[in-house]
């Protein structure tokens, strides 16, 4: 398991291993800027990426 960036982020990132493979993160709701969609996480938040 990864801890890739910030604290609170990190129970996140043990279910999204296909999104941070993208260099993607999970936000709820829409990706905001600069921040665009590249798919879903495992927890139904958004995976965006820079």
């Amino acid at each position: 398991l990864f801890s890739l960036c910030c604290a609170g982020q990190q129970a996140f990132a043990r279910l999204d291993n296909s999104c941070l493979i993208q260099n993607g993160r999970c936000f709820p709701g829409i990706c905001r800027r600069p921040y665009y969609w590249i798919g879903e996480c495992s927890n139904g938040y958004s995976c965006c990426r820079k």
